[in-house]
């Protein structure tokens, strides 16, 4: 069974635009579900085709050019991995988002190894996952291929995601991950915590407590180990920065 959702305004992305509005292909076998995912993100400008099983995912999804791909692990007839298995397989390189509530940490690296880019435990909120969307959207094509984002001394592997300096690994909890990789994926430019707190909490309006600045503090204690500069640099009034060259 294929369900069509589409918001008034239709706009196809390339991936790495700055324009709002996706289309994307969400493949959930549970209706309801589904049907509230695709609500939430027409309501954030995109476009929204549905399957409720792998093999009508596999199809649309073969013939179709989409800006992005939001998978559930588990699909009737074929399994949500053999879908993205199969579509990488063909040389597909658009973005494949496991939605899911498979959280063990063996079938998440299993996704990534198989040319996942993000992975993401139901439930999750509107808001979040479309910040997740628009940040996999600016990545530059070749990252998403390679999966590595790297500075001087920092090389982040999104497929596994491990971080490393000077060599050495740096185990990071999710949170401060997807900061980290913020970051990295805009090397020598400042983000603002504004911009911090939409494409990573989801937040629209920043929260009584200062929590991008404690999570900047742990994440500079954690990678400025063995006489490393400071990875991480406060612009006072601006907003945080990873030079190329840390």
């Amino acid at each position: 069974m294929i369900i069509t959702l589409s918001c008034r305004r239709h706009e196809t992305v390339a991936i790495g635009s700055q324009a709002k509005g996706m289309r994307l292909l969400l493949a959930d076998e549970d209706n309801d579900f589904a049907a509230f995912i695709s609500r939430g993100l027409t309501r954030h400008d995109h476009d929204i085709r549905v399957a409720a099983n792998g093999r009508d995912a596999l199809l649309m999804a073969s013939d179709d050019d989409f800006a992005a791909v939001i998978l559930e692990r588990h699909l009737p007839l074929v399994d949500g991995l053999a879908v993205l298995r199969d579509l990488r397989g063909q040389g597909k390189s658009a973005p494949i988002i496991f939605l899911t509530s498979i959280g063990d940490p063996a079938t998440k690296i299993e996704a990534f190894d198989a040319g996942a880019d993000d992975y993401i435990i139901k439930p999750v909120a509107i808001g979040e996952l479309d910040a997740r969307l628009r940040a996999i959207a600016r990545r530059p094509s070749g990252l998403i291929s390679s999966g590595l984002l790297r500075t001087s001394t920092i090389e982040v592997d999104l497929f596994r995601q491990s971080v490393k300096r000077g060599g050495r690994a740096i185990p990071l909890p999710l949170l401060e991950f997807r900061i980290l990789v913020e970051l990295l994926q805009n090397v020598d430019k400042v983000l603002t915590r504004q911009r911090l707190l939409k494409n990573v909490w989801g937040y629209d309006e920043e929260p009584g407590t200062n929590i991008v600045a404690s999570h900047i503090a742990r994440i500079r204690a954690k990678l400025n180990v063995d006489d490393h500069v400071d990875a991480i640099r406060t612009v006072h009034g601006a907003g945080y920065v990873i030079h190329g060259d840390v």
